[in-house]
């Protein structure tokens, strides 16, 4: 079981004033990790939908357009790197490839499909939250207080 200390991420402690309009796509078959992917989007104050193959995560990001993407490159059906090259035809939005491939195999032909960053999972919650916020240009340490 799997078990991740959100605390950092509550609400309480962020506030996000651009984050409330963004809207991330997570791709990704394995739904233990679609599901911490997209908790993490939330939680840096974004909205999140998600899609477990090429196809529907396609007609969701013609469909919503959403700010970013997340995307799995290891797929059934169709893999990540050709769903980039596709994304890259409709939308110009940041396409972050958060995979369980690794980086010096798949780093160059990820970029090279059109993904602006790469990510290996087990992804370090601070590092996915970090890369979010870069691609949104939101601040991460914004806080009511301030």
């Amino acid at each position: 079981m799997l078990t991740v200390n959100l605390e950092h991420f509550s609400p309480e402690n962020y506030f996000f004033p651009t984050a409330g309009n963004s809207l991330a796509l997570v791709v990704d078959n394995d739904l233990d990790s679609l599901t911490l992917t997209a908790e993490i989007v939330r939680f840096c104050g974004c909205c999140a939908l998600t899609a477990t193959n090429s196809q529907n995560a396609l007609q969701l990001a013609l469909a919503y357009q959403p700010t970013i993407i997340l995307l799995e490159l290891m797929l059934p059906e169709m893999d990540g790197i050709s769903l980039a090259m596709q994304l890259r035809q409709h939308t110009s939005c940041p396409i972050i490839a958060v995979t369980s491939l690794p980086k010096f195999l798949f780093g160059a032909k990820a970029l090279a499909a059109g993904c602006n960053d790469f990510l290996e999972k087990p992804v370090v919650v601070e590092s996915l939250e970090s890369t979010i916020f870069r691609f949104l240009n939101i601040s991460s340490s914004a806080s009511p207080s301030e």
